[in-house]
């Protein structure tokens, strides 16, 4: 009889180790993917922005209007994603505006870190220009910048930020 307790306190000890085993495996995992969150923390935000005049952004054109930014991964790479909201009035029979949305373009961007999250979702422009040489998202953490075009390596590349009807 006293072998059969010996099986069981055995048994007991193995069934703590294994859970023991289980608490470790479960608290390295959630520190993992909490680490690899606030890596990649920036990923799927997006903002609106307003466009008060023809800009470039990496070779598309965007014409005045209300647009949504945000990021999204690529076979090449994270992009941006242009799309352009507006009110469609000659659809429906209700005589109600309908809400559209309709995918202007995607441009290849490189990520650079910013020191503070800014509050407002916009473009910053090459000096004297309507190029677009980077994007900040509201809240986000990084800056998305665009690769000059063509027309942007005759310029003198400073950036300035453009409030002036290009924000959230």
């Amino acid at each position: 009889m006293n072998r059969i307790q010996s099986l069981y306190a055995i048994a007991k000890r193995g069934h703590h180790t294994a859970i023991l085993f289980a608490v470790i495996l479960a608290l390295a995992t959630f520190a993992n993917a909490d680490a690899m969150h606030s890596a990649h923390s920036h990923k799927g935000k997006k903002g609106t922005l307003k466009i008060t005049v023809p800009t470039d952004v990496g070779g598309i054109v965007l014409q005045p209007g209300d647009y949504e930014v945000k990021e999204v991964e690529s076979p090449s790479g994270p992009v941006v994603e242009f799309v352009h909201l507006f009110d469609n009035f000659t659809v429906g029979d209700s005589g109600l505006p309908v809400h559209e949305q309709e995918i202007v373009g995607q441009v290849k961007v490189s990520e650079q870190a910013l020191s503070s999250r800014p509050k407002h979702t916009q473009l910053q422009l090459a000096s004297n220009t309507a190029e677009a040489v980077a994007l900040e998202i509201r809240g986000d953490d990084v800056a998305y910048e665009f690769a000059p075009s063509q027309m942007a390596a005759h310029s003198d590349g400073t950036a300035t930020c453009a409030n002036g009807g290009m924000q959230e």
